[in-house]
C-alpha cells in the first residue's frame, strides 16, 4: 500500500523523482504492523457512503486505536474527520 501512495504523490507532481527514492528507502526502515479486516466489517460498512470499503478500512484502523489517520488525500480527510483526529501533513519541495 505505501509504495502505491509513493507512486500516486510522484504521479501527482507533489513528489519529486529524487525525493521519491528516498522516501523508498525509509519505507524499508519502518517497522509495519499488519492488522485484520474482518473485525472491523461493522465499522467499515458504516463508513461505506462517505468513502470506499478500502479507505474505510484505515479510517476505522485509526478510531480503533485512538491513532490519526494520515493521509494526503483531502476528499479522504474530510470524510474521515468525524470518525477519527486526522493529519494532512505538508511535503516538502
Amino acid at each position: 500500500m505505501s509504495q502505491d501512495v509513493l507512486r500516486g504523490l510522484n504521479r501527482g507532481g507533489a513528489l519529486a523523482d529524487a525525493a521519491l527514492e528516498t522516501a523508498a528507502a525509509d519505507l524499508t526502515r519502518l517497522r509495519v504492523e499488519l492488522h485484520p479486516t474482518l473485525p472491523l466489517i461493522p465499522r467499515i460498512l458504516a463508513l461505506r457512503r462517505n468513502m470506499t470499503a478500502y479507505d474505510a478500512a484505515y479510517v476505522a484502523l485509526a478510531s480503533v486505536f485512538g491513532c490519526p489517520l494520515i493521509t494526503h488525500d483531502r476528499r479522504l480527510a474530510r470524510a474521515a474527520s468525524g470518525h477519527c483526529a486526522v493529519e494532512v501533513p505538508v511535503l516538502p519541495e
